[in-house]
């Protein structure tokens, strides 16, 4: 699932009342596993799963790579600082190995919450603590 894809579900989840459930997701730089070091952040009401066991509904944050879900993103531009804490970068996609394409991404991380944005919309998390 792309970020685009996974924004606009959540979008429409969000409308039907309905939990989507997400997996791990990096925010600015890492697909390191998330007990690697990092930042954790959970979205919507997944601050359980800060303790472990599941990394649905988790964001987390590294260095030079990130996912959202089953799909990786690897920085593959220099980053653009856009001012206010955001930076743009390409970022290349796949799930399991295959490609699913480049996508340019915004992102602002914060010591208590991470943004991501496509065109589609964005996707927030909070800190685990």
């Amino acid at each position: 699932m792309t970020i685009g894809s996974m924004v606009k579900s959540r979008l429409m989840s969000t409308r039907a009342m309905l939990v989507l459930p997400l997996a791990t997701a990096a925010a600015l730089m890492s697909a390191e596993p998330a007990s690697a070091a990092g930042r954790m952040y959970y979205m919507d009401n997944y601050s359980a799963n800060c303790q472990g066991g599941t990394d649905e509904g988790m964001i987390w944050v590294g260095s030079g790579k990130f996912s959202v879900s089953s799909t990786m993103y690897e920085r593959t531009s220099a980053l653009k600082n856009l001012g206010n804490g955001w930076v743009q970068a390409k970022y290349a996609a796949s799930t399991e190995g295959m490609v699913d394409g480049e996508y340019v991404l915004k992102v602002k991380t914060e010591d208590s919450s991470v943004t991501i944005r496509s065109d589609e919309g964005e996707v927030h998390g909070t800190r685990c603590r």
